[in-house]
């Protein structure tokens, strides 16, 4: 991925992986949590509050210094999938799928169980391509406003090493 891409990309599938390539697990954690908490009055109410603090919590945590990021790539992209899906369909297909996308999120047992559960939604109900298109978009956006690995730092100095002075 380069900078034009990361700056036009409709897809943030490529975009969280190239993030997990570098290392960005907090990144990843927050994205997760913004797309489940988008999804928050498409889920059960009781549920939705709890199942987001605990996700809310965990991405406040951090990330250790080297952390394998295969849990947390899963997660934000099981989200971000059935969150597009949960946003593109009816009632109770949406419902299925955003708890999907939580369950993707928590990395949960029953995600499995509700992934499952959400597939079969999807191949009843009848998706609207254009929302579902919308929301990925939306979701890249989400990404390029969190991060832009490509931006230099704010403040760059520049030595000249023949005279050791700063430069410009």
């Amino acid at each position: 991925m380069n900078d034009m891409q990361w700056a036009l990309g409709g897809d943030p599938e490529p975009m969280l992986r190239y993030l997990a390539e570098r290392g960005q697990g907090t990144v990843l954690r927050r994205f997760t949590f913004e797309v489940c908490h988008r999804l928050r009055d498409l889920l059960p109410r009781d549920e939705a509050e709890e199942a987001l603090d605990a996700l809310r919590k965990r991405t406040n945590e951090g990330s250790p210094e080297r952390e394998d990021l295969t849990v947390p790539l899963e997660a934000a992209l099981g989200a971000a999938r059935y969150g597009a899906y949960a946003l593109a369909l009816e009632k109770e297909g949406a419902e299925l799928c955003a708890c999907a996308a939580l369950a993707s999120a928590l990395a949960v047992d029953s995600a499995g169980r509700d992934r499952a559960r959400a597939s079969w939604s999807l191949r009843r109900g009848a998706v609207d391509h254009d929302r579902f298109f919308e929301e990925r978009l939306a979701q890249a956006a989400l990404l390029r406003a969190l991060i832009d690995p490509f931006a230099l730092p704010e403040k760059v100095e520049v030595t000249d090493r023949s005279r050791d002075r700063k430069v410009g």
